[in-house]
Order: structure tokens, then C-alpha cells, then sequence
């Protein structure tokens, strides 16, 4: 009889799904209750300096990420964004998002930081705590996050579709429609215009503080790191550059006060 009572309770036991991603969806209780950090990288990320979580496949990492999206949905204090980097991440077109004359490593940092600054405008645009250094950065804040919306880079689905927008030909058409200067040719209006976005970007994002936490999560990382093709050097190449682009705007960030 006692064996029976423990094997009954044993099947009591919710050990959770094998993809912390469905789980968040269909089971978030037992993220919330049942997921044991005991290392405190919860915390690290929310409350410290920490931004890079580093495990082999399935050891956790997305269940860390999907933890913080459903903390956002309980603490109005945290402002969170998940993205996912799949294998199919657009490579090549990544390669060729801005206009640039610097070594690859070095372009694709400042492409991480052109995507992060767009995805953290529209979370600032959507947190009203925000405040700025200088009052008329709100208007151009509005502005932007019009332009941006017009041009179809917000809202930020995935990071995969904010690369892409960039070589669509409907984005080459709004650009020229809006860009009045005849002393460019159609190519050199639309670099224009991507590099006065990314420095609005830059200006707007860097000026503002926040009550709030923001985090933008990146996850899937592996997924890039594993895909063995022709594409593997260029890949690595893209994600060193991404975490010293995450680390650059942190820091920015961190001297600004705005905890993000």
C-alpha cells in the first residue's frame, strides 16, 4: 500500500515540456513556479551588469528567456522583447543591411546596433515613464517611430524581417517618394536616408531614461553557430559582432542611467 501511495504521487509530478517555448505558452506556471535558477541569472540579467547566458544545447538558456518574458507580464517595471535567430537567418542579406566601407566585423557591429536601436525605440515609444535630456527628443521620438512604422520596420517581429525590409523594393519606393534632393541618384538617396535614420536612432535612443527596466532578449544563438555551410566563418563573424554591439549599447545605456 505504501508503495502504491508514492508511485501515485510520483505521477503527480508535472516535469514540464521538452521546449521551454511551449511551455511558456501552454504551461507558464511552472516557469513561474517551478524553474529553479540556481545560479541567480534571473536576477543577474534584471538587477546587474550581465547580458550573455552561455550553455550547450538544452541546458536551460530559453527556459531563462521565456521566465523573463512571463515576469514582464507580472512587474510592470520590466519591459521585455524576445527575438530568435533561426538557422534560415538571412545571411547574406545582413551582410549588405547598411551602407559601409569598413571590414565585415566591424559593419556588422554597427548593423546589431542600427536593429537594437530600432527595436528599443519602439519599446520606448510604447513605455511612458521614459525621459529625455532634452524635451523636444520626445517629438522626434514620435516622429521616427512614424517613419519607422511608414517604412515597415516596426513593429519588430523578428529580427530575420527587419533585415529584410531594408532590400525590399516597396521600402526603395517610400524612401525615394520622401527624399526630396535632386543631386543624388535613387542608390544614394536611400543610403542617405539609412544613414540619417541610424543617426536619429542613435541620438533619440541615447538620450532617454527610463524608470523601467528594458531588456531585449536574443535567443537561438547555437542554432547559428551550429549550421555547418559555406556560411559558418561569416556566421561567427556575426555573432561575436552582435555581443560587442550588445555590450557597447549597454554600456552607453549604463552611463546615460537608463537601465536597459
Amino acid at each position: 500500500m505504501e508503495t502504491l501511495e508514492k508511485s501515485s504521487d510520483f505521477k503527480r509530478i508535472e516535469f514540464g515540456m521538452a521546449d521551454a517555448k511551449d511551455e511558456k505558452t501552454q504551461k507558464p506556471n511552472l516557469l513561474i513556479e517551478g524553474f529553479l535558477d540556481a545560479k541567480g541569472y534571473i536576477d543577474q540579467i534584471i538587477n546587474q551588469d550581465k547580458f550573455i547566458v552561455l550553455g550547450p544545447k538544452g541546458s536551460g538558456k530559453t527556459a531563462i528567456a521565456s521566465k523573463l518574458e512571463l515576469l514582464a507580464n507580472i512587474r510592470t517595471d520590466l519591459c521585455i522583447k524576445s527575438y530568435y535567430l533561426h538557422e534560415d537567418f538571412p545571411s547574406a542579406s545582413f551582410s549588405r543591411l547598411l551602407p559601409s566601407q569598413e571590414s565585415p566585423r566591424s559593419r556588422y557591429q554597427s548593423y546589431w546596433e542600427f536593429l537594437f536601436l530600432i527595436a528599443f525605440l519602439e519599446r520606448a515609444y510604447l513605455d511612458k515613464s521614459c525621459e529625455f535630456k532634452n524635451e523636444n527628443d520626445r517629438s522626434m521620438l514620435k516622429r521616427l517611430y512614424n517613419s519607422l512604422t511608414e517604412l515597415e520596420l516596426i513593429p519588430c517581429q523578428s529580427i530575420s524581417e527587419m533585415v529584410k525590409t531594408p532590400a525590399k523594393e516597396k521600402f526603395r519606393l517610400k524612401i525615394l517618394k520622401n527624399i526630396k534632393k535632386t543631386d543624388l541618384s535613387d542608390k544614394q538617396k536611400v543610403n542617405y536616408a539609412l544613414d540619417y535614420i541610424f543617426d536619429e536612432l542613435k541620438k533619440i535612443n541615447f538620450s532617454i531614461r527610463s524608470k523601467n527596466t528594458h531588456l531585449l532578449i536574443v535567443d537561438g544563438l547555437d542554432e547559428l553557430m551550429t549550421h555547418r555551410d559555406k556560411q559558418h566563418k561569416q556566421n561567427n563573424d556575426i555573432l561575436s559582432s552582435l555581443i560587442l554591439s550588445a555590450s557597447k549599447i549597454n554600456n552607453i545605456f549604463l552611463e546615460n542611467q537608463c537601465r536597459s
